[in-house]
């Protein structure tokens, strides 16, 4: 069992991989060394007929034999998607952190399948798309629709609305269980909607004008002097129409990604594609994490801790858990935490 305090933690995390890949190897020889004592005693035996038939149908009964295969163990982090939505751990363990996202395998999950994407998953998506593109910014998608789509301001946060505007802004917007992508370009006075259903030229009149109010409200100046969103170049570009109830939110972040990389051009919404997207989307989510930040999330309550204390690593999986989590004695020789223990 490791163990140690929250400062330290870093450091001896490197070394676990390592001490416990020695003392399995130290194992293994001593078992090989007696094996191969065993081995090297002659016992004479006398063969005979009866004897040879009976080592015939013992070999060929062996060959039948399967041995059970060896249940996978829980990675410190996943790289792979699929890997992750075919693992037994349950929901509540964090498996990406970074900037302000922080991402729970339940979330991931929604990637799978037929799911509806939630915010949290169409957030965490955005703001890697942004880390991607640092032109870009992108806002929450309960902001954006709040914005945009119910025309509801707030003079909170009046700095921070006008700094993160300083850059073209990503965002989507909620039109009833329906997810619908959404791009400002202040500079350019350019607003690109995409609708996976194709209705943008319907709900484009309400999205400009709550734009119109947004830059009133917060004194927005564009870059285009005497000119407002009213005037703004709306663009929307032909697609094919989405053809199911569930993958608005996978094809809206395709279109995010390739409309922020100037690639934006028809793609079509058979099964197989969205099935891609969905694994090209949960792949970068995993890519992007920061393994330093991980460490700082128990696999227990999922939360940190700003004051010195103590924590211990699980043998297994190398990750984190506040001993006041834990379940387990201290004077265990062997820890894991609840999710390897499943």
């Amino acid at each position: 069992m490791q163990f140690a305090i929250l400062k330290d933690r870093r450091l001896l995390s490197r070394s676990i991989a390592s001490d416990s890949a020695l003392q399995t190897t130290e194992k293994i020889q001593q078992k090989a060394e007696v094996f191969d004592s065993s081995l090297s005693i002659d016992i004479p035996v006398e063969k005979n007929e009866s004897t040879e038939i009976a080592d015939e149908l013992l070999a060929s009964s062996s060959s039948f034999e399967k041995e059970p295969s060896p249940r996978k163990l829980i990675p410190r982090k996943y790289l792979d998607i699929e890997e992750l939505w075919c693992s037994h751990h349950d929901g509540d363990r964090v498996e990406s952190v970074f900037g302000n996202v922080v991402l729970k395998k339940k979330s991931l999950c929604l990637l799978q399948g037929s799911n509806w994407l939630d915010d949290i998953v169409i957030d965490a998506a955005l703001e890697a798309l942004c880390i991607e593109n640092e032109d870009w910014n992108n806002v929450s998608a309960q902001y954006g629709t709040l914005w945009f789509h119910k025309g509801r301001f707030t003079s909170r946060n009046n700095d921070w609305v006008t700094a993160r505007f300083m850059k073209p802004v990503v965002t989507m917007i909620n039109t009833g269980a329906h997810w619908v992508f959404l791009a400002i370009d202040v500079t350019n006075a350019e607003v690109f909607i995409y609708d996976p259903l194709g209705r943008e030229k319907t709900i484009a009149p309400t999205i400009t004008t709550n734009l119109t109010f947004f830059q009133k409200f917060h004194n927005m100046k564009l870059h285009q002097p005497n000119s407002s969103y009213e005037d703004a170049k709306v663009v929307m570009y032909s697609h094919n129409v989405q053809k199911d109830s569930h993958s608005c939110g996978p094809l809206s972040l395709m279109a995010a990604q390739q409309y922020m990389k100037n690639e934006f051009q028809e793609f079509r919404e058979a099964s197989t594609d969205c099935n891609a997207i969905r694994i090209a989307i949960g792949n970068m989510l995993l890519r992007h994490c920061d393994e330093e930040n991980l460490d700082e999330f128990c696999v227990h309550c999922s939360k940190t801790t700003s004051r010195s204390t103590a924590w211990y690593a699980c043998d297994q999986c190398c990750r984190w858990i506040h001993e006041s989590c834990s379940p387990e004695p201290a004077e265990k020789e062997q820890f894991l935490c609840k999710h390897c223990t499943i």
